[in-house]
């Protein structure tokens, strides 16, 4: 999977998984400034929700069949 920050804030794509210091233990881009890409491949089917640390009501999930 891809992702490209077309904004021109920051953002990040931090997956649900994990809590407190492990917040983002599946993946996590961390900052991500404009034009920037992340890319993750995803080896096992199933649903993967993703936020953005920085602004907690952009949300996203990740379906893999």
């Amino acid at each position: 999977m891809t992702w490209t920050n077309t904004d021109d804030a920051l953002h990040t794509v931090t997956s649900d998984s994990g809590t407190g210091k492990n917040v983002g233990a599946e993946f996590d881009s961390g900052m991500m400034a404009a034009g920037k890409i992340f890319e993750y491949t995803f080896t096992t089917a199933g649903e993967y929700s993703y936020f953005c640390v920085i602004h907690s009501d952009i949300v996203g999930k990740v379906t893999v069949s």
